[in-house]
């Protein structure tokens, strides 16, 4: 659901810069995650340097929630976590306008944030822990 909302995003506040798609909209890429990640589940610890599975993680742990401010405004980027920021897939901002000619004016903005594929991630780490159990097997 995209609703009008103040303007937050884009290099305006010197976050980063935004591009634009073939509609004219602003897009945002989601940025490098961190170089290290601990997962913990159910007794399961993995610590991994794997550029896959250390994404696959954080894929799982964004949270789109921590995404807006308590108003329901998009945060500006550099107020996002890296856990959440790495879920992210894309932020368009497209702005509103009323009227038409000389009296077109800029209204609001609507914003959309489209986060990465967690069954993607799962899939990635189900693949990944098979192996793993199948590789232990093989050596015992």
């Amino acid at each position: 659901m995209s609703k009008p909302v103040n303007r937050h995003c884009g290099s305006k506040r010197g976050t980063r810069s935004a591009a634009r798609d073939n509609g004219g909209n602003r897009t945002h890429s989601h940025p490098q995650p961190a170089t290290r990640v601990e997962a913990r589940a159910e007794g399961l610890v993995l610590i991994t340097d794997d550029p896959v599975l250390r994404d696959a993680i954080l894929v799982l742990r964004a949270d789109i929630r921590k995404v807006f401010d308590k108003d329901g405004r998009v945060k500006p980027l550099s107020e996002i976590d890296a856990d959440t920021a790495a879920g992210i897939e894309s932020i368009k901002i497209k702005d509103v306008y009323e009227g038409e000619g000389d009296y077109r004016m800029l209204v609001g903005e609507t914003v959309s944030v489209t986060m990465r594929d967690k069954l993607a991630a799962i899939s990635t780490l189900l693949d990944t822990f098979e192996s793993l159990s199948r590789n232990q097997g093989a050596s015992q």
